[in-house]
């Protein structure tokens, strides 16, 4: 989810608030400010957060120059008995570590239990050296993006935990584990003594990634994930039928060019690539569609090389691979290589996409001979919509120098070298062909949107599943495509 970013501008550009901001400069002394903003509630860790504090304070000594944190704690569910205790007991935390290190000039904690409007919160991030932003488990927190927002002036560092939702999207934030108070603590005090050149470069980034994720541009990526109503989204009743009787009339007038996308055409989906390997019945209905005189089957597929052979190898079928950049058109013939090797910037894709996968539970990286997958099936689909966006934006600039680019896939973000796609595969096939076939294509995510845009305008295209798509029919899921396929068969066996 995004924020208003040119609303935090435009309060941070208020004289009002920047008078208050520098009051609160002011009320602090020399202390370098400490910022929490939180409602009181258990998942935000303010215990942790305090105990860590008290750490940070046990290390530094009582000659080291003094830190403040003000800590903003909303009072949540006060009819709640148990929140209750859980205020008592917080109150108490900082009542004990303002009464052991605090002194008549100083206060190491300031504690404020009152609501904050806008322009107050505001001029309270203005004020900060340091936000925390630490909770034990947290999904929508805007906290961080807020801060971040206000700093028009490119200082300020921000810790997150990294339970925080929005830790992967702000990677140049300083992480820590607040069940690690003395890890906790030892990140706190590198925040502290970061250089301004280093806390202006984060800063910048992390504008530069909220700005990206503005809300205007989550309300468009929002709008255009939504299966919306209408006949460009879901089709039309009937689809089935309409392409029944397009096929037949294409099969009695002579050849079928056959081009199968694999996963989520041929089978479904699963929670790593590996598993989702062809049947014995999808692999019969293959080779049978391929022993067909009439019909010249391929299949095109993002999967590498080596899975293509493993289970389609001996099969009479043309095979390409990796969206087309390695295909073996005919049986028995060589494997053709569209690129002379893997790119400069396969090492740098790699390592992004390897931290990221370190960050983020269910994800994986997969290498290929030239290009590179990041799977993201098992990441639960709310985080992922606003992460891999930050991924995909982040490869994006990295790679406007080289010949490589990123593409969205179903669950999945493919890197491969620039010009390279399915539509390539289409075009090469056919005009390898004598011209006397009809272009059948099969394909279910954005990747086989080249086979469709590719095809000539009489071909039989067929998008599988939900989604936008220029194809011209569309069918429900992989079961109704095999029941598709085994049609064909049928047919072909009643009118051979």
């Amino acid at each position: 989810m995004g924020i208003d970013v040119e609303m935090f501008d435009r309060l941070a550009d208020d004289p009002e608030i920047q008078r208050v901001a520098a009051a609160m400069r002011k009320q602090a002394g020399d202390a370098q400010v400490v910022l929490g903003v939180d409602r009181l509630d258990y998942t935000k860790g303010l215990p942790r957060r305090l105990l860590a504090f008290e750490r940070l304070l046990e290390m530094r000594g009582p000659d080291a120059p003094p830190v403040q944190l003000v800590q903003v704690a909303v009072t949540s569910r006060n009819n709640v008995s148990e929140y209750k205790k859980h205020k008592r007991s917080v109150d108490e935390l900082v009542g004990h570590i303002n009464g052991r290190f605090g002194r008549p000039d100083y206060t190491p904690i300031r504690y404020v239990n009152t609501g904050q409007d806008a322009s107050e919160v505001s001029a309270l991030y203005q004020a900060a050296d340091v936000m925390l932003v630490t909770p034990l488990r947290d999904g929508l927190n805007l906290v961080a993006k807020e801060f971040v927002a206000s700093r028009k002036d490119l200082d300020g560092v921000l810790v997150l935990s990294e339970f925080a939702g929005v830790a992967t999207e702000l990677p140049e934030a300083l992480k820590m584990n607040p069940f690690d108070l003395q890890g906790s603590a030892e990140v706190l005090a590198a925040a502290l003594a970061l250089p301004r050149e280093e806390r202006r470069k984060r800063m910048q980034s992390m504008r530069d990634a909220v700005q990206r994720g503005n809300v205007h541009t989550w309300v468009e990526t929002f709008l255009e994930e939504l299966a919306i109503d209408d006949e460009s989204v879901r089709g039309q009743p009937g689809d089935r039928d309409a392409l029944e009787r397009a096929f037949a009339a294409a099969s009695s007038a002579g050849k079928i060019t056959l081009f199968l996308d694999y996963d989520g055409t041929l089978v479904d989906f699963q929670p790593r690539p590996e598993m989702a390997v062809p049947d014995a019945q999808l692999l019969e209905t293959v080779r049978e569609l391929a022993e067909h005189d009439d019909i010249d089957l391929h299949v095109v597929s993002g999967r590498p090389r080596d899975f293509l052979e493993q289970h389609f190898g001996a099969l009479p079928i043309g095979l390409h691979g990796e969206h087309g950049l390695v295909s073996r058109i005919a049986p028995g013939a060589k494997w053709i290589t569209a690129t002379t090797g893997p790119g400069l910037w396969r090492p740098r894709v790699l390592d992004v996409l390897r931290r990221f996968a370190a960050q983020i539970p269910g994800s994986l990286v997969e290498t290929k001979e030239q290009s590179v997958a990041f799977h993201y099936r098992q990441v639960d689909a709310e985080f992922a919509a606003s992460t891999v966006k930050e991924i995909r934006t982040h490869l994006t600039e990295m790679l406007s120098q080289f010949g490589a680019t990123v593409i969205s896939g179903n669950r999945v973000l493919e890197i491969r070298p620039m010009g390279i796609n399915k539509g390539n595969v289409i075009s090469r096939v056919l005009a390898a062909g004598d011209g006397d076939t009809t272009a059948m294509i099969f394909g279910d995510d954005r990747t086989d949107e080249d086979m469709f845009g590719a095809a000539p305008e009489d071909a039989l295209t067929v998008k599988v599943g939900l989604g936008r798509t220029g194809a011209r029919f569309r069918l429900a899921g992989c079961r109704e495509v095999r029941q598709f396929l085994r049609g064909m068969l049928s047919h072909s066996r009643a009118h051979g």
